[in-house]
């Protein structure tokens, strides 16, 4: 992806240069200066999207079931929209992708995206999982997603101020602030994964979600997906292991003291897969929300599994290196030593050998 990378930000070089060329140069026909810059505006358009949004092919799965997809929405009575101030109750958008023809109980996922992620943020690892035999529930959590398609059609989007909290949060230099944020999110994601985990489990007429086996509930997430996935590792009786794609234990941030946070020391309940990249696992011990990653790092207990994946950065564990490979490198500081089928592949091999190795397939 490097080489592709390069290759385009010279050729935006070039056409941005062949534009102030045009826009300067003295020509003797006005309609031959307007046409060139408008060419060359054109070509730097397209160019720049091409780079940004490039075509691309997803992933065959690799397991032995033909996999489908439904898409359903589910409104949690027991909650007011805070998002919202017309006194409307929460409803999320989740999908579901299966075994076709599935006739008998099959482990069951419920994946949390990252802090402005989409339903499909990590779709090459529900549909592998799928394909293995897994009942895999993606949720979008709403106003925390870049888009989410509500019941009536209506598609809403990331919210402003919990845009602005992310953009503001620094646990380097306020971690109150920082506290008062993670307390917010996890409350909000980890009650959507909660409440969605409790209305499937409940669906013992459902074509799909009738076949869920409740002894084999995984919780998976990528970044603060991952972290609200293993905050319900601490809160639920029924859920056998976590898969938190580089991710702080937020949820075990329990408050500030001396300007360092203190952290819960209760042993983690369950088994836990924590996959680190280049983004963050040499710093670990720096990071002060990564303070408990740091601890169970250095346990020897062999529940706590933990995978660093050298060469990538904290994007390219996620689709989005699929949809945009630029991007991906910008937002993860960082570009890709392998191609965005490698790092996939990576993840879900990974992520299928913790599985395996617990007893869950």
């Amino acid at each position: 992806m490097r080489f592709r990378n390069i290759a385009f930000i010279i050729l935006l070089v070039v056409e941005l240069g062949l534009l102030i060329f045009f826009s300067i140069k003295k020509m003797d026909h006005v309609v031959n200066k307007i046409t060139s810059i408008t060419l060359t505006v054109v070509i730097l358009f397209v160019t720049g999207w091409m780079m940004l949004f490039p075509p691309y092919k997803e992933l065959s799965p690799t397991g032995n079931y033909e996999v489908a997809y439904i898409s359903e929405n589910y409104v949690d009575e027991n909650r007011i929209e805070e998002f919202l101030n017309d006194g409307s109750k929460r409803e999320l958008q989740v999908g579901i992708w299966y075994p076709k023809n599935i006739n008998k109980e099959c482990p069951y996922v419920v994946f949390s995206h990252g802090s402005f992620g989409t339903i499909d943020n990590n779709k090459t690892l529900c549909v592998e999982l799928a394909s293995r035999g897994f009942i895999v529930t993606s949720i979008s959590h709403t106003f925390h997603a870049f888009e989410t398609v509500l019941s009536n059609g209506k598609k809403v989007s990331i919210d402003s101020s919990y845009m602005n909290e992310l953009m503001k949060e620094n646990a380097r230099k306020d971690k109150e602030g920082s506290l008062e944020c993670y307390r917010k999110w996890m409350k909000l994601r980890m009650d959507d994964i909660s409440f969605v985990i409790d209305t499937q489990k409940s669906k013992v007429d459902h074509k799909v979600l009738k076949y869920i086996d409740s002894s084999k509930i995984v919780v998976m997430g990528h970044s603060l997906g991952g972290s609200a996935a293993l905050g319900i590792g601490r809160v639920r009786d029924d859920v056998k292991a976590v898969v938190a794609l580089e991710s702080p234990f937020m949820y075990d941030i329990v408050d500030v003291q001396n300007d360092e946070f203190v952290l819960n020391e209760e042993v983690y309940p369950i088994s836990c897969l924590n996959v680190y990249t280049d983004s963050s696992y040499s710093r670990l011990n720096e990071l002060p929300q990564y303070k408990q990653n740091y601890n169970i790092l250095n346990e020897n207990d062999d529940k706590y599994v933990n995978v660093y994946l050298s060469g990538i950065g904290h994007m390219h564990l996620c689709d989005f290196q699929l949809t945009s490979p630029f991007l991906s490198m910008v937002f993860s500081g960082m570009d890709s030593s392998n191609s965005a089928k490698k790092n996939l592949e990576m993840v879900n091999e990974v992520v299928i050998e913790y599985l395996q190795n617990q007893g869950i397939m």
